[in-house]
């Protein structure tokens, strides 16, 4: 993600959760101007910072097996609900959750096209706005309501 900010100057790239010194531990490259760390934040914050951003990413690694082929960041759940454009890692993992109608991918571990997915996002609103109500049509039905309510309804039968 570094390395997406220096190549995307006139963006600013907002990293919630975590601390700077830890991130920068991780990534093990200088972290650029253009990245700002608001560290932990309570969750009742959270949907503040949704609707401030332009775009929201899922970071995921094709080089760590736990990553490529079983995480699914529980954030990208929170995303889907945002009303705001996702830029997420083509994992498989992730790719089992959502699908090119609802997120755009970048290729994983590639800078160059999270920086030019993370720009399309923002510059080009009108043509994301079908990702956007397809994330919100698809968060509705895996919320933790919607389960409840299958889980209900089974329940009746």
């Amino acid at each position: 993600m570094p390395h997406a900010a220096v190549l995307t100057p006139d963006i600013r790239w907002y990293v919630v959760g975590g601390d700077k010194e830890r991130f920068a531990e991780l990534v093990r490259e200088p972290l650029p101007d253009a990245m700002y760390f608001a560290g932990s934040r309570p969750h009742d914050e959270m949907r503040l910072w949704y609707a401030a951003a332009d775009a929201l990413v899922v970071l995921g690694t094709k080089r760590d097996t736990q990553s490529r082929l079983y995480t699914s960041p529980m954030k990208l759940f929170e995303y889907l609900l945002s009303d705001r454009p996702i830029v997420a890692s083509g994992t498989p993992a992730i790719r089992q959750i959502v699908s090119e109608q609802e997120v755009l991918f970048y290729e994983p571990d590639n800078a160059k096209d999270l920086a030019d997915k993370a720009a399309y996002a923002i510059g080009h609103g009108a043509d994301v706005a079908g990702r956007v109500a397809a994330a919100e049509r698809k968060g509705r039905g895996i919320s933790w309501k919607a389960r409840a309510e299958r889980i209900k309804e089974f329940m009746q039968k």
